[in-house]
């Protein structure tokens, strides 16, 4: 035989074609899931960056950290001394209890 036949053709496209297209489904889903753990790190660099902020506004006038929402905060009252703080970011959620320790 000095050629190949129709079928062993088509068999053969058909075999290049599926690898390709496991290649290229590896290629996406692997820049998909890239993408949602970079957007996953932001989101916990800016909640942390909340939190900061929350210690600072502590750290400098205990009765400036009121309760209710502060940008990505949420401050609720514990007690006197004592506050639930929560950062929320993108699906990311902290929580901090802070203390007036001065």
């Amino acid at each position: 035989m000095a050629g190949f036949s129709l079928i062993e053709v088509l068999v053969a496209m058909a075999i290049f074609v599926l690898i390709a297209s496991s290649i290229m489904f590896l290629i996406l889903d692997t820049y998909i899931v890239n993408q949602k753990t970079s957007q996953r790190a932001e989101a916990i660099f800016l909640a942390e960056q909340a939190m900061e902020k929350a210690r600072a506004i502590r750290d400098n006038d205990w009765n400036s950290l009121v309760n209710g929402a502060i940008d990505n905060l949420v401050v609720e009252e514990i007690d006197a001394n004592r506050k639930k703080i929560t950062a929320r970011v993108d699906g990311i959620e902290l929580v901090s209890y802070l203390t007036n320790w001065k």
